[in-house]
């Protein structure tokens, strides 16, 4: 006969065994490589709710940031610190999703574990419980990883921004309403942007008065 299966909500066994834990999700992308990895925020949504599904969690909010994670000044990271009493554990699909600063990522675990929160990436385990000493060297080591890629990648990229500078090629976030089309060389206005403009140029012919909401996705509050 087999072990017994670990209850429902507790992954691992652990210790409280009645309580439905109530879970949030944290989703982050900040390139659009990241999107060609599996890393789109639809793909963050999909993995973080089939994992809180298969654990027994009542997923209770989602927040997500369009930024970098070098550091924490993030609307819906920040959203999601200040309504710690509303959730057990976070949920997110990779530790760099949260921290790619080592010096943020341990601050971060503190936290966690002075206000009772697990903390779970679906690639790399749980982050927030480490017993012994080796257990605590490696976590340490893992943590520093997100910030030794980041620098890698800035160490190969700068050259290029400083060469693509010289030949006119934007750098950085496009205007907003627009997208770089780099085949062309040029900026294309989006749906949003073109649907902005007229919706402007219709309050301009109506004397400055509003006839229709103007609103944009990104200036949601990002959480729900």
């Amino acid at each position: 006969m087999g072990p017994a299966p670990w209850p429902k909500g507790q992954p691992f066994g652990d210790s409280i065994l009645m309580k439905k834990l109530r879970a949030v999700q944290y989703r982050r992308v900040s390139t659009e490589e990241q999107a060609e990895e599996g890393l789109s925020l639809e793909s963050q949504d999909l993995r973080n709710r089939a994992f809180c599904q298969a654990q027994g969690w009542d997923l209770v909010s989602d927040y997500w940031d369009d930024s970098t994670g070098l550091d924490v000044r993030r609307i819906g990271y920040q959203t999601m610190i200040r309504d710690a009493e509303k959730y057990d554990v976070i949920v997110t699909i990779k530790r760099d999703r949260l921290h790619r600063s080592v010096d943020n990522a341990r601050a971060f675990t503190k936290w966690a574990i002075q206000n009772q929160k697990q903390v779970w990436s679906i690639y790399d385990g749980r982050l927030d419980e480490k017993n012994g000493a080796a257990a605590w060297f490696a976590e340490h080591v893992r943590q520093g990883l997100p910030e030794l890629e980041s620098r890698q990648i800035s160490e190969r990229v700068l050259p290029s921004m400083d060469l693509a500078k010289t030949k006119g090629l934007h750098q950085g976030r496009p205007p907003v309403g627009f997208v770089w089309v780099k085949p062309l060389k040029t900026f294309q206005p989006t749906a949003w942007g073109i649907e902005t403009a007229r919706r402007c140029r219709a309050i301009g012919s109506n004397g400055g008065r509003a006839t229709e909401p103007v609103s944009r996705r990104q200036t949601k509050r990002h959480s729900s």
